[in-house]
């Protein structure tokens, strides 16, 4: 009877550990799907990130980004392509983590959480880009007569 017991209650761990493996690589999957799509492209967004301090500093001379070790421009690169890929992969790693945890709320507490979290990524991403073209802007201008 002991034991009965003691599979029946170590049946359901096992379950949420397979659900929860199954989970991950679901995200991580998006993510480095995510991560090569943007490393093609890492140069380019590279270039629109850095747009506002090429415009804060046109026409200064010697002003310009360098890299100081042989190892930057990659890992920088590598840096934009993942910053990228997960901005992009948050809804598929949100919608996984909301999958698992869901069952085991009650009703309220998955009405709360489905407020605070029903949000459009569209909304973030639009943030985003504002405050970059023109808070990052006006503020890189004040900084480059300092």
């Amino acid at each position: 009877m002991l034991d009965d017991d003691l599979n029946n209650s170590r049946l359901p761990l096992i379950d949420h550990l397979a659900e929860l493996r199954r989970r991950l690589i679901f995200c991580f999957a998006g993510l480095i799907i995510a991560f090569f799509a943007f490393y093609c492209i890492a140069d380019d967004i590279y270039n629109f990130l850095m747009r506002p301090l090429a415009q804060a500093t046109e026409g200064q001379q010697d002003r310009r980004m360098i890299f100081t070790g042989l190892h930057e421009a990659f890992l920088t690169q590598v840096r934009v392509a993942f910053f990228s890929a997960f901005s992009v992969a948050f809804p598929i790693i949100a919608i996984q983590g909301w999958r698992f945890i869901a069952p085991g709320l009650y009703k309220n507490e998955k009405k709360n959480i489905y407020f605070l979290c029903n949000r459009d990524p569209g909304t973030f991403h639009s943030w985003c880009v504002l405050c970059l073209l023109y808070r990052c802007s006006y503020r890189l201008g004040i900084l480059s007569w300092l």
